[in-house]
């Protein structure tokens, strides 16, 4: 999007709301994310809190903003357990159920493979769930499973996973309702940002013993 536009004067670009990611060059006007940062952190500590130490993070390239993001807050929640950041278990791989099979399997193949996962997407965690299946490693009890995002095949795949997420309906419309301001002239002239905060919700991937 960005080539498309670049070297256009700025007044013959059409109105551009990004949703879900930050756009360089000044491109959007206005722009609707997660809290991308503060929920990977608050994901990671779940792990930690279970005390898993060796935690895989499975994510895009890290130049789009939401992986940059949720890179940051899972190494920061790292440090500040004072934990190191060890390159073989941040896996960047496209972000489809394949990739996340991929990442698995390489991550097994390590002399200490990690007790917990971390996808940053749920294709990536049902490739990740494939893998895992496929070795015989058993979900909590053998390997934790955890991921940004809440879809419903989040609460379908069993054991059901421990989800950070986000509200996607809500963002959209607010989305849609600044871009429509935009249409008609009605923004105001200054750029706006508009961040939710994502939640936690646990389910049995983790190793949460719930009650049934």
């Amino acid at each position: 999007l960005i080539h498309v536009f670049d070297g256009l004067n700025p007044a013959l670009v059409p109105p551009i709301v990004a949703v879900d990611r930050r756009l360089e060059g000044g491109l959007a006007k206005d722009t609707v994310v997660s809290n991308n940062r503060l929920g990977s952190k608050e994901l990671t500590e779940h792990l930690l809190g279970h005390g898993h130490t060796r935690i895989a993070l499975l994510l895009g390239l890290s130049k789009v903003s939401v992986a940059a993001e949720r890179l940051a807050g899972y190494e920061e929640a790292l440090r500040q357990q004072g934990l190191p950041i060890d390159d073989q278990l941040i896996c960047h791989v496209p972000l489809t159920m394949a990739g996340g099979r991929a990442a698995v399997q390489t991550l097994l193949s390590l002399g200490a493979p990690p007790t917990a996962i971390y996808a940053t997407n749920n294709f990536l965690a049902a490739g990740a769930m494939s893998a895992l299946r496929e070795r015989g490693i058993k979900v909590p009890e053998q390997m934790a499973l955890v991921s940004f995002d809440d879809i419903e095949m989040a609460a379908a795949i069993d054991p059901f996973l421990t989800v950070m997420a986000q509200d996607a309906y809500t963002m959209g419309v607010t989305a849609m309702e600044m871009l429509h301001e935009r249409l008609c002239d009605r923004g105001p002239a200054t750029e706006r940002q508009v961040v939710f905060q994502p939640r936690l919700i646990i389910r049995r991937s983790c190793g949460c013993r719930l009650p049934a």
